[in-house]
């Protein structure tokens, strides 16, 4: 299994099988412990991959402050449930190999490979980018983790 994860106040991640379409949700740091300590207990191998989070001159501080706070919180869970292999994956590098280049452009990827319906938030008609980022992270995952798709 690989989660593939899109950090930022609301974690979009998605939980990506062989042969099953692709699980997207949104969740908050309260859900997301949770979250992740079902999965563990599946005992299922597991990879999860991350965007490594930098801070951005447009930004604020505060804005940055909490970026680092998110990243650190999160690695710091997953050090708390059974990982196979974690992979931290900076945004260009994910982007390039999947020639994915702009927030359409990540949308359309998803809209390629999988149901469009998997990256819309539940109550909303518009695809969500960082949905589609989760699912783009975990497609990246699955094409490094040999040979998974």
């Amino acid at each position: 299994m690989i989660l593939g994860v899109d950090i930022g106040k609301k974690y979009a991640l998605c939980k990506l099988q062989r042969g099953v379409m692709p699980e997207i949700s949104f969740l908050d740091s309260g859900f997301l412990s949770g979250y992740l300590y079902e999965i563990d207990k599946l005992r299922e191998p597991l990879l999860v991959v991350y965007e490594k989070v930098n801070a951005n001159s447009q930004f604020g501080v505060k804005s940055c402050f909490q970026f680092g706070y998110e990243l650190g919180w999160f690695e710091a869970l997953l050090g708390t449930i059974t990982v196979a292999k974690r992979e931290v994956v900076a945004p260009l590098k994910w982007k390039n190999a999947l020639n994915v280049h702009s927030k359409g452009e990540a949308i359309d990827f998803v809209r390629s490979r999988y149901d469009e319906k998997c990256i819309i938030p539940k109550g909303g008609k518009v695809a969500n980018h960082n949905m589609a980022d989760s699912v783009c992270i975990a497609h990246y995952g699955a094409l490094s983790w040999e040979g998974y798709l």
